[in-house]
């Protein structure tokens, strides 16, 4: 399985993608996705690390799908942390997708979710430290970014 998804405390969610997906994966991915966050009263915040991925793309129609669950997700996310690699292409493909979601939930709600795509992963936990307010979800969040080599 390329990636995890995981709900280690709270409303924080852990992700890992290892490589790119197969269309059959995302679907599984969106499944799971809707499946845990349906769980969670109010909204979640995620932290994603991709850093596994390199020199690698989303096939296009791989893109589309995670673009569909990205819309999908809109009003159910707060805050999503995605923790990249130096690969630029990659990054800028990632970058495309976060804008694409955050343009749909504009246009449709006046309103989405705070998307973004980090290098440093230490910027990355700030970020999502902002909005983590029990002790357990900090804890769990720095514990997964010090796993992020």
């Amino acid at each position: 399985m390329a990636w995890i998804l995981d709900n280690p405390s709270g409303r924080f969610f852990e992700s890992r993608l290892d490589s790119t997906m197969t269309l059959a994966e995302v679907g599984e991915f969106r499944r799971k996705v809707a499946e845990k966050f349906a769980r969670i009263p109010g909204r979640v915040v995620i932290c994603g690390e991709l850093k596994q991925v390199k020199d690698q793309l989303f096939a296009p129609e791989v893109a589309d799908g995670l673009l569909a669950l990205l819309k999908s997700d809109n009003p159910k996310v707060e805050r999503t942390a995605l923790v990249l690699s130096g690969d630029i292409d990659f990054f800028l493909q990632v970058e495309r997708l976060l804008t694409d979601a955050a343009t749909a939930a504009l246009s449709s709600t006046g309103a989405g979710p705070a998307r973004r795509s980090f290098r440093d992963k230490q910027r990355a936990q700030k970020w999502l430290a902002e909005v983590l307010t029990e002790p357990g979800e900090q804890r769990r969040l720095y514990d997964f970014i010090s796993r992020i080599h």
